[in-house]
């Protein structure tokens, strides 16, 4: 790989590639020095090697790989000089072997050729090994380990948690900074919820593949993105709090919830989306009646084929809610918030 940060890649190169070379770079995939004494020039991987290229490409000769030749090394014989017959030797596709051979000698840079021929190299045994080069918390810079299985293991265990692409957009969306411990909570409304069109309803906002205006006119499964009843672009904040349709079922939500002694929640995408104080488990009843009212609207939604013709959404979201109420006391699952809710009606 003839690149030494990602500004070198591609712009068209899909983003999961670039993190995949970004990484790889990161632990020493790509040679950025050249090499100052013989041990460092023997021990360089020959193939992808920016400083190993035949007329302006770096080399790659699968055959070799396979047999065995992959560091500056391995082109040695006994009296640690680079050998044609050696090569020969060890190869056993030898098409054109020659032709390899010499230009795979004529790319090696002449001052590397230069410390191989001194005395220290040929009187020296060098061994190759691969390298994981990783950053050191402590000493707060990158380090050069030998790659063991514990080691891969420890570093793998390090990078397992990667903030999610949705994470990111949700955070910014809501300004809002949510912690690790946050998050956790906020995905597990999707497991935790018994109900399977409910889970997958919140996990599908979530990941935003939950249908909008917006989203299938990106799709180019509508003509536009703006909404039917209001002539605006249809996106979640739209659909689910902002519409003229959806009005009425707010406002039987919030006074509902008010009635009970719940005062704090308004129309707003952040708790149909991320829950409310999501972290406490006093609040868990209420996000999922939150979820059970956004399932009612997006029904609404559904069943007026984007609010091309007239339904009443608080009605549809009533129903729900009692709908619910009832199905959990015959599977004696008691929500006494839901209950109180119901009450209302």
């Amino acid at each position: 790989m003839n690149i030494d940060k990602l500004s070198d890649l591609p712009g068209s190169l899909p983003l999961f590639y670039k993190q995949v070379l970004n990484s790889w770079m990161q632990c020493g995939g790509c040679h950025s020095e050249h090499p100052r004494i013989f041990s460092e020039v023997r021990t360089q991987f020959i193939w992808g090697n920016r400083f190993i290229c035949f007329r302006g490409k770096p080399l790659f000769y699968k055959h070799w790989m396979k047999k065995g030749i992959l560091y500056i090394n391995d082109l040695l014989n006994d009296a640690n000089c680079i050998s044609a017959d050696f090569v020969y030797q060890k190869l056993h596709d030898k098409t054109n072997w020659l032709a390899e051979f010499y230009t795979l000698v004529h790319s090696i840079p002449k001052e590397w050729k230069m410390l191989l021929q001194t005395r220290e190299s040929r009187l020296s045994k060098v061994k190759c090994r691969f390298v994981l080069r990783r950053y050191d918390q402590r000493r707060k810079g990158f380090v050069q380990d030998k790659c063991t299985s514990r080691l891969l293991y420890d570093y793998l265990v390090s990078k397992k948690y990667t903030k999610s692409y949705m994470e990111t957009t949700w955070s910014r969306k809501f300004n809002c900074n949510y912690s690790g411990c946050e998050w956790k909570c906020i995905w597990n409304l999707s497991t935790n919820i018994q109900e399977r069109k409910l889970a997958m309803l919140h996990f599908k906002m979530m990941h935003n593949i939950l249908p909008c205006k917006l989203l299938l006119h990106r799709w180019r499964l509508a003509d536009n993105p703006l909404c039917n009843v209001c002539n605006t672009t249809e996106d979640y904040e739209h659909l689910f709090v902002q519409c003229k349709q959806v009005q009425d079922a707010w406002k039987f939500l919030c006074s509902a919830l008010a009635q009970i002694g719940i005062e704090n929640i308004y129309p707003c995408l952040k708790f149909l989306v991320t829950g409310y104080k999501i972290t406490q488990p006093a609040y868990t009843e209420l996000n999922e009646i939150l979820i059970i009212f956004t399932f009612g609207i997006f029904k609404s939604y559904c069943m007026s084929n984007n609010w091309s013709t007239p339904i009443s959404v608080k009605t549809i979201v009533k129903r729900e809610l009692c709908f619910r109420n009832e199905y959990y006391k015959t599977e004696r699952r008691r929500l006494y918030l839901l209950k109180k809710v119901c009450d209302t009606i």
